[in-house]
């Protein structure tokens, strides 16, 4: 048993190990959690982006007088892209 010399609390090598057992989990968690908010926010900002190219790109051929049926392909699946639905 190590005893802790300004508190006089004694603290047995498993309760140390348990401690740092959960400090390290706590860590781990919040960098997930932080991985997953950014990923999450990346996600939204690209979507955004690819609606508001889509909105401009519909927009010129309007105003061009083309139709937007004659020349257009298809939407892509977003397993086009290497990503699941």
């Amino acid at each position: 048993m190590t005893e802790l010399p300004a508190t006089g609390l004694a603290i047995t090598s498993s309760q140390l190990l348990a401690w740092i057992a959960s400090a390290l989990l706590v860590f781990v968690s919040a960098g997930v959690i932080y991985l997953s908010v950014v990923e999450w926010r990346d996600r939204r900002r690209r979507r955004a982006d690819e609606s508001a190219a889509g909105k401009s790109t519909r927009g010129s051929r309007k105003s061009a007088g083309t139709s937007s049926s004659a020349g257009s392909t298809p939407p892509r699946s977003p397993a086009a892209f290497g990503r699941r639905p």
